[in-house]
Parts: C-alpha cells; structure tokens; sequence
C-alpha cells in the first residue's frame, strides 16, 4: 500500500491533478505538505466553521496555517471559507503577511464578503472564488453578486479567476 504522499504524486504525475483540498479538522497531514512543495502544487485547508458530525472546529482556525506557511514558504496555501464565521480577520492578516497564503470565498455570501473583509479591494490579487459543496444557492448568482461589489473591475477578474489561473499555471 502506498503512503498518502506516494498517492498524491501519483494523482499529480499520472493523473493530471492541479491541487490538493485538506480538512484538518479531521485529519493530519504535515509529510503532505512537503510533497505537495515539492510537486509545486497548491494544498487548499478548510478553515473556519463546519457543520459536519466529528469536526474539530478549533482546527478551523487559519492561524495553524502560519505554521506552514513559515514551514513550507514555496507551498501555496488556499484557506478555504477564509476562517468562516470566528476568523475572517485572522485569513485575511495572514493572506497580507505570507507572500504564499491566499484567500477562498465559497460559502460565503458574496454580498457579504465586504462586511467580511472590509479592505477585500486591497487583498484582492490573494482572493479566490469558489463554488463550495453542496449548498451553494447558485453559481451564477453568486458571480453575478460578486460583480456587483462596488470594488474596481481589475479585483473583480482576480478573484473570479486570474488568481486561481495563475495559481494553478492554466491559460
């Protein structure tokens, strides 16, 4: 049987996987980490609240992400949710403090997201859209509420895609 992070080199180099999601508040996976650095492939973390049955939501929290970021400089960090409901101001500080840590959206309410983050205009080539799983009302509309925002058009196409292409090295 291989190890987790024999598995992720494969899916990687044999499977054409561009990233990797990670929910610490169930599992641990640091030797992931350094393969994934080394693969140079993002690893995307769960970060804020969860409604599932076992979560650990003190593991939600983005500021364990400061360790990896320190530990892994050339890993790219995807906070997922942005420390969703307990920690918005810790994902968006660090997302500012580690040249390697980035922002997620889905989950969130887009007409929301400037309550959430106040200063997401000058966060915003470290801030990702998602989709999310399963309750997301519509992506359209949720596209749609974003580009409502009244932030310019250049953070708009960062966070619905330009970062998220670069990040992953697609065109």
């Amino acid at each position: 049987m291989a190890s987790p992070a024999e598995e992720l080199e494969r899916w990687v180099k044999g499977l054409g996987f561009r990233g990797l999601k990670l929910y610490p508040t169930y599992q641990h996976f640091y030797p992931l980490y350094a393969r994934a650095e080394e693969l140079g492939i993002p690893v995307i973390i769960h970060t804020g609240s969860s409604v599932f049955r076992g979560s650990r939501l003190k593991y939600g929290d983005p500021l364990f992400i400061d360790d990896l970021a320190v530990d892994f400089p050339n890993l790219v960090l995807i906070q997922v949710h942005s420390g969703r409901g307990f920690w918005y101001d810790r994902a968006f500080f660090l997302a500012r403090l580690h040249e390697n840590v980035y922002m997620e959206i889905a989950g969130l309410p887009p007409q929301k997201l400037l309550t959430y983050f106040p200063d997401l205009e000058r966060n915003s080539a470290k801030v990702l859209f998602g989709s999310d799983w399963p309750g997301v009302r519509s992506i359209k509309a949720n596209i749609e509420a974003l580009r409502a925002l009244p932030i310019s058009e250049e953070a708009k196409r960062k966070v619905l895609g330009e970062n998220a292409a670069r990040i992953l090295g697609v065109e």
